[in-house]
């Protein structure tokens, strides 16, 4: 018995051709958007995973940011320490010309004020050397924090006080070159142990660099790795999009042309009443 209404194979070309409609306007968007997960409905797990490495990336880069400026702390602190080691070999210089019998009053008194004025630049540089407006020294050593990166990835530093009192004391030098002495005296036995204070400082700020710059090397690497991890999940895969483009327009073309053909299936209804 013939009837109008509309035939099975109406009913199921037509879902398949709104699956295909579907499928062909998800993977335009996709390669639209360079979005593996650009509609709602893609992948949430791979949104999360994305979303995770995004954090970790955005941690590490500042991470970076930061240790690179601490490396110029460091590096300030050691061209202070050469400065500073410079100013002792000259006074180390004065001390044993200080010594020396053959020395004039005036010859004493000219030794005596540069060898004050070179403990004033000493001091000077040891109280008022800053970066970025802090001191340069701190009270103690390896103090000082820096997040290299999430996941509480910290490291410390900070250049430790070096103490000089035997040296310069209320705003003088405390030992003066000695005129006419038959050695350089004590004043000597000072600065070799401040220059041995200052070696100290500069290994210390040396080895806080080295691990500093080990740190960020790897900081890096680990960037690039979650910057790779996140285009793995959230990047739409060019050519397997392409691919699945073009068999969904097929099928849609297909789907098109079957529901045309189950249309013409009531036509011989219509011819039959019209014979």
């Amino acid at each position: 018995m013939a009837n109008i209404g509309a035939t099975t194979a109406f009913y199921k070309v037509e879902t398949s051709l709104t699956r295909a409609n579907n499928e062909v306007s998800k993977s335009m968007e996709r390669l639209a958007t360079g979005k593996a997960n650009a509609n709602a409905g893609d992948r949430s797990s791979y949104v999360a995973m994305g979303d995770v490495f995004r954090l970790d990336f955005a941690g590490t880069k500042a991470g970076i940011k930061g240790a690179q400026v601490v490396l110029g702390y460091l590096e300030t602190g050691m061209r202070v320490i050469d400065a500073a080691s410079g100013l002792l070999q000259r006074l180390q210089e004065l001390a044993v010309l200080g010594a020396n019998g053959t020395n004039t009053t005036e010859d004493a008194n000219a030794i005596t004020a540069e060898a004050e004025a070179i403990a004033d630049e000493f001091n000077r540089m040891m109280t008022s050397s800053t970066y970025k407006g802090e001191n340069v020294f701190v009270a103690t050593a390896g103090n000082k924090n820096v997040a290299i990166g999430g996941r509480s990835a910290n490291m410390t530093f900070g250049i430790g006080t070096i103490t000089y009192g035997g040296l310069y004391t209320g705003g003088t030098l405390a030992v003066k070159p000695s005129a006419g002495a038959t050695t350089a005296g004590s004043l000597t036995v000072h600065i070799e142990s401040i220059q041995t204070k200052l070696n100290s400082a500069r290994v210390e700020a040396g080895s806080q660099y080295a691990a500093l710059e080990s740190a960020l090397n790897y900081t890096l690497d680990l960037t690039a790795q979650y910057e790779l991890g996140f285009n793995t999940v959230n990047d739409v895969n060019f050519s397997m999009e392409t691919a699945h483009l073009a068999k969904n327009q097929i099928l849609q073309q297909a789907a098109t042309a079957m529901l045309a053909q189950a249309n013409r299936g009531q036509q011989g209804l219509l011819q039959l009443l019209q014979s």
